[in-house]
């Protein structure tokens, strides 16, 4: 349901990371860089899928996204 349209379809809402983010902190968590090795094979395999999927690093997190609407994020914590 990460891609759907507005309407009777949609069945859930995502929060945004910056909510999840707060949520970890306050409950003592530290966020941990994500290694730029990870990133560039993950990047690399996307393109052999289609050029309109992308990956950017942003805020601690890595979002994965498809023409310019991120769809899914992934960070780490400790």
């Amino acid at each position: 349901n990460i891609v759907a349209c507005e309407g009777k379809e949609r069945v859930e809402r995502h929060e945004l990371f910056s909510k999840w983010k707060s949520r970890f902190m306050m409950a003592g968590f530290r966020q941990c860089s994500l290694s730029n090795y990870v990133n560039s094979v993950i990047k690399s395999l996307l393109k052999c899928y289609s050029e309109f999927y992308t990956l950017v690093e942003k805020d601690g997190a890595m979002l994965l996204g498809w023409k310019d609407r991120d769809l899914v994020s992934a960070s780490a914590w400790h």
